[in-house]
């Protein structure tokens, strides 16, 4: 079961960083470098960088955003922007992502375009076992008879 679940993960992560690519989120690769994912016999998770979930729910106003981090991707992407300006900007009205102008991550995208084949897979490795099973039943009822 760890063998499926692990390629369930997989996938995923592969999903979120093509999605993360085509929609443009990518800056520093920080995302793509620090995703990652962990499982064992039971589950498994997904992990990401901090800045995560901004790439998914966007970011409220509120608070200004470090203008320093700001500054930096502004220069990844070769803007020729205010970091000030930006930084006020999300602070008074938000992100695009947060406000609906732009596509973030969806997560529910990238599972459930994987899934089928994930539940395909354990009900084929659950057949396999019960077939076992069964014939090994059949197998000892056999023997006992003999008896």
């Amino acid at each position: 079961m760890k063998e499926q679940i692990v390629s369930f993960l997989t996938n995923i992560q592969g999903s979120l960083i093509a999605q993360y690519q085509s929609k443009g989120l990518r800056a520093f690769g920080t995302f793509q470098k620090e995703l990652r994912h962990t499982a064992d016999e039971t589950g498994g998770k997904i992990y990401g960088p901090g800045h995560a979930v901004q790439m998914v729910l966007g970011r409220r106003p509120g608070a200004m955003p470090p203008i320093q981090a700001i500054e930096d991707w502004i220069q990844a992407k070769g803007l020729d922007l205010s970091p000030w300006a930006v930084a006020k900007s999300i602070a008074r009205r938000g992100t695009s992502i947060y406000r609906g102008d732009r596509e973030g991550l969806d997560i529910k995208e990238s599972v459930d375009k994987h899934k089928d084949e994930f539940t395909n897979s354990l009900i084929a490795e659950q057949s396999m076992v019960i077939r076992a099973t069964i014939s090994l039943a059949f197998k000892q009822s056999a023997e006992a008879l003999k008896a």
